[in-house]
C-alpha cells in the first residue's frame, strides 16, 4: 500500500484528508508525520486509534475525507455492506479509497453463515477466528451496491521480483480501487 501511495499517488503531496480504518501503530504514527495530511485513524478496539469508532456508523459528517483507507477490516464486520456505505458516505465526491480483504478466487459468491459464532469454528470455516466470511468473486459488486466505481490492482505485479521478495509481498494480492465520482 506505501509503495502505492508515495509511487501513484498525491497522498504524500498535495493537502488531503485521510482516513485509515483498522490502522496499525506503526502506520497511524507514519502517517501523522506528514504535516500536509489530515490523517484520523480509527478502529473499534485498538487503544492508539485517533477516533474509537464503529464501521457501521462512522462519527462524521457525509463528504469528510479526500481518501480513504480500509485495509482487511471488512472481512472481520458482521454488517460489510453497511460498513462500505459508511465508507462511500464519508468519502467526498471525487475522492477515491483503498479497500483489501483476503479474497478467494475460486468462489463465485462470498460464503458467509450467520449461524457460524464460535471463534473455534469460524477458524475452522472462515480460515481465522475472527473472520465472518470468505470474500469472493462478487466483492466488487459490494463495492458497487454503495455507489463506487471499482478497479481492482495487483500492485505486487508492478514491483520487480527483488522489491517483492524484500518486502515479504508474495501472494499478497491487490487491492478495490474505489472511486466516488
Amino acid at each position: 500500500m506505501l509503495f502505492y501511495l508515495e509511487r501513484e499517488t498525491d497522498v504524500f503531496r498535495d493537502w488531503l484528508r485521510v482516513l485509515h480504518v483498522g490502522t496499525s501503530l506503526t502506520l497511524t504514527r507514519y502517517f501523522s508525520r506528514w504535516r500536509r495530511l489530515a490523517y484520523v485513524s480509527t478502529d473499534l478496539t485498538e487503544p492508539y486509534v485517533m477516533v474509537k469508532a464503529d464501521l457501521t456508523g462512522l462519527p462524521f459528517p457525509s463528504e469528510t475525507f479526500d481518501v480513504v483507507l480500509c485495509l482487511h477490516v471488512l472481512e472481520h464486520v458482521v454488517e460489510d455492506v453497511r460498513s462500505i456505505g459508511e465508507l462511500y458516505r464519508v468519502l467526498r465526491h471525487g475522492g477515491w479509497g483503498l479497500i483489501q480483504v483476503p479474497l478467494a478466487p475460486s468462489r463465485e459468491v462470498t460464503f458467509e453463515d450467520s449461524r457460524i459464532q464460535l471463534p473455534s469454528e469460524r477458524e475452522l470455516v472462515f480460515g481465522h477466528s475472527d473472520h465472518v466470511r470468505i470474500y469472493g468473486g462478487d466483492f466488487p459488486l459490494r463495492l458497487g451496491l454503495a455507489g463506487f466505481q471499482v478497479d481492482y490492482l495487483d500492485y505486487t505485479a508492478r514491483l520487480t521480483e527483488g522489491e517483492v521478495e524484500c518486502l515479504g509481498l508474495a501472494g499478497a494480492g491487490g487491492f478495490h480501487l474505489c472511486r466516488k465520482n
